[in-house]
């Protein structure tokens, strides 16, 4: 089990319509880990949980996944 020294808790970024800015937060992952975080915690601590619908957590875990790619802890 990999042990994570830098757990950030990342805001999801939104466009003007209030969708998720998918290509905002691919930006911010990349920086972060380029920047030395170990892992993330995603989609609840920094407020936007109760905002978005279950089908749009779904599919923010699933991306954020996919944008992390293995290279850092997602909790």
């Amino acid at each position: 089990m990999q042990r994570a020294e830098l757990i950030t808790a990342i805001v999801t970024p939104f466009n003007d319509r209030d969708e998720i800015d998918y290509d905002s937060m691919q930006r911010l992952v990349d920086h972060l880990i380029d920047q030395g975080t170990d892992g993330f915690v995603v989609g609840a601590t920094t407020g936007e949980g109760p905002t978005l619908s279950h089908d749009e957590k779904i599919t923010l875990y699933t991306r954020f996944v996919a944008m992390v790619h293995g290279r850092a802890l997602v909790i």
